[in-house]
């Protein structure tokens, strides 16, 4: 079967992304030590999309 030319990505180099203004001015993280020990949370929320920044504000609002 035939794929459809996917046009959002059809010129993009494989493996990379590409230039953004985002990317260029953005400096990279810094690596955090690993958590030692246990942690208790009745929440967690993994990311910061806008799902995890949705969840926290309304958590934040209780």
């Amino acid at each position: 079967m035939a794929q459809a030319l996917d046009l959002l990505t059809a010129n993009d180099r494989r493996g990379e992304y590409p230039p953004s203004l985002y990317a260029a001015e953005t400096a990279l993280p810094t690596a955090m030590p690993a958590l030692e020990g246990s942690a208790r949370a009745d929440v967690a929320i993994i990311g910061a999309g806008f799902t995890g920044l949705s969840a926290a504000l309304h958590l934040a609002e209780r």
